[in-house]
């Protein structure tokens, strides 16, 4: 890891480092600074490409597969397959535990 890579961390928080020591990771995490320990995050990359998963939701659409660097998207409203390959192709992320942290169930 170094300054510049993404990371992802175990709660599904995706930021960019700004800063590390050999204790603490220094992520800009939408609009916040936040510290965290190296064992907090589960993946790191240059390409933020590499940090999403199955179920996160790329540009407002949700990542059905992934394959060979490529995320494989169906748009519910539009009805097509999208394929993401690249990191300029990315806007927004919102991943799968912000998600269900977010959402709210009708009934509960």
């Amino acid at each position: 890891m170094k300054v510049g890579d993404y990371v992802r961390t175990k709660n599904g928080l995706i930021g960019k480092i700004i800063f590390l020591d050999e204790e603490k990771v220094k992520m800009d995490l939408i609009e916040i600074i936040s510290y965290r320990n190296y064992n907090d995050i589960i993946k790191s990359s240059p390409n933020i490409i590499d940090l999403i998963e199955v179920g996160d939701y790329v540009n407002g659409i949700r990542v059905d597969e992934i394959k060979n660097r490529q995320l494989r998207t169906s748009s519910y409203y539009d009805g097509y397959i999208c394929n993401l390959c690249s990191d300029y192709e990315i806007k927004s992320i919102v991943t799968k535990e912000q998600f269900e942290r977010m959402e709210y169930k009708v009934g509960e």
